[in-house]
């Protein structure tokens, strides 16, 4: 038997009548979605990220540091023209 379903979401889904959690009782369900939820006192997932997103960060600022002394070395008479 096969069900036709016209699904309110937009995205074709499966039908399922047991599921790894669920155990088989007659009734088709279908999964519409799934979430992590993360204890807030538990391990960092996102660590590899923000040490990534920090090294980056570091890097850009001496960067900019380079490039902004070396602007001020090579324009400081205009740059104080300009202040005053």
């Amino acid at each position: 038997m096969r069900y036709i379903l016209i699904d309110p979401f937009g995205k074709p889904r499966k039908i399922f009548f047991k599921g790894e959690r669920v155990p088989f009782d007659g009734v088709p369900f279908m999964i519409i979605g799934s979430k992590i939820f993360d204890c807030q006192h538990g391990p960092d997932r996102k660590k590899n990220e923000k040490n990534k997103s920090s090294t980056q960060k570091v890097k850009y600022e001496k960067q900019f540091t380079l490039i902004s002394s070396y602007v001020m070395n090579e324009y400081q008479d205009q740059l104080k023209t300009l202040l005053l």
